[in-house]
This record gives structure tokens, sequence and C-alpha cells, in this order.
């Protein structure tokens, strides 16, 4: 016996159906519609500030609201985000 380390099948198993049975807590509509309009206020500033001043920490800030933005209200996987090109963003079509 290795000093308690072994699970049975059961345990195993056991825990693997409590994940599937996981229930997922959704945000209020409201709570989505005041982060967007923070999110759209924050990079609007960071834009304008990029126009006069293009220092990284400020790129910075608008590439983390923008990849925030764009994880939180895609319907797939976050991961996505993180292969999309930015040629792909600016052609978005809004």
């Amino acid at each position: 016996m290795l000093n308690g380390l072994i699970v049975s099948s059961t345990a195993l198993a056991t825990l693997k159906t409590n994940k599937f049975n996981k229930k997922d807590i959704l945000p209020l509509t409201s709570d989505l519609v005041i982060l967007k309009l923070y999110l759209d206020k924050q990079m609007e500033y960071l834009i304008k500030t990029m126009k006069t001043n293009v220092v990284y920490p400020v790129w910075r800030q608008l590439a983390e609201s923008t990849l925030a933005k764009v994880v939180i209200f895609n319907k797939r996987r976050g991961g996505e985000a993180a292969q999309l090109l930015i040629e792909t963003y600016a052609k978005r079509g809004f």
C-alpha cells in the first residue's frame, strides 16, 4: 500500500459524477451590461491615450481590456480568443 494514496475506483467515479452534476451560476444580465459599459469606456479612454502617448503600460491595459471583452462575451471557449488574429478582430463587422 502506498501510504493511503490509493483511491478506490468507486470514489474516483463519484468524483467524476459530481463534476458533471455541478451547477453553473450565470451572471445577471444587468451585471453583464455594467461590465460591457465599463470595458467600452476603459477601451475608449485607452485608445485616446494611445493616440497621443504610445507607451507599453497603456498598450498592455488596452490589450487586456480587449481580451477580457472578447473572452467574456464569447459564447464558446475562452481559449478561442488566444487564437484570434488582429485582422479578424478588425474585420468583425461592427
